[in-house]
């Protein structure tokens, strides 16, 4: 009887454990030209953001920029998230710059951390 309980007791422990480890997140691209935004707008193949941290320097603070967030594996989002922008570097020159070629889109907080 012990040893059934036991046996219990020890699978309980490693359930509650396993459950509580946080599933590993998808690593940052930092190769690629990349910016951390707040959506301003949502649009229908991407949204309207204001950059809050430049990255590695693509785009100044306070920049808005059309980020075409319609590719595979991009978060759900809300406007006022934060979205971390991993592209091709290439910008469309309109009013507001368009990054059509995006690579990642991860939430973060707003300096850039997911």
């Amino acid at each position: 009887m012990k040893k059934i309980l036991l046996a219990c007791l020890a699978a309980v422990c490693v359930v509650a454990v396993c459950a509580c480890q946080k599933k590993p997140q998808e690593p940052l691209d930092t190769e690629n030209p990349y910016f951390t935004g707040k959506v301003i707008e949502i649009l229908d193949k991407g949204c309207l953001m204001e950059v809050t941290n430049s990255g590695n320097g693509t785009f100044p603070i306070g920049e808005k920029i059309i980020v075409n967030t319609n590719i595979q594996n991009a978060p759900k989002f809300d406007v006022g998230d934060h979205l971390r922008i991993s592209f091709d570097g290439k910008v469309a020159l309109s009013y507001p710059g368009q990054v059509l070629n995006v690579y990642s889109v991860v939430k973060t907080d707003a300096n850039g951390n997911p």
